[in-house]
């Protein structure tokens, strides 16, 4: 007789024979828990990224502040779909945060660094 798991965060049941020798759905599982449903985060995700990249100066930004916004816009996706009280967005959003401003000039600071300002950020 097959049993079968409780339903996933995509309300997907699989043969628990499956979940005892595929230890990716185990994980898929618990972060279904904490991210929320998979394909509900892309559709929020990616509509908050379109708004951003649609405004006039996303494309004065440097990359790194591009990927920064849109790492921050897929934290609040999983927010919005999630645990809310996840640790782990929320110090997330402020890490990519603390990278754009270890990046930026200081008060009365040349700007824009070069590259090479930005390259020794990375050492």
């Amino acid at each position: 007789m097959t049993r079968w798991s409780k339903p996933d965060q995509d309300g997907l049941r699989h043969k628990e024979s499956e979940l005892a020798t595929d230890p990716s759905r185990g994980v898929l599982n618990e972060r279904g828990t904490t991210h929320g449903d998979f394909v509900e985060n892309g559709e929020i995700m990616q509509a908050l990224k379109e708004l951003m990249r649609a405004h006039r100066k996303w494309l004065s930004l440097y990359p790194y502040q591009q990927e920064a916004l849109e790492m921050i816009q897929h934290k609040i996706g999983r927010i919005l779909c999630g645990d809310p009280n996840y640790y782990d967005h929320w110090r997330d959003i402020a890490g990519y945060a603390k990278l754009v401003e270890e990046r930026c000039p200081q008060p009365g600071a040349a700007w824009p660094m070069s590259e090479a300002e930005i390259a020794s950020l990375n050492k």
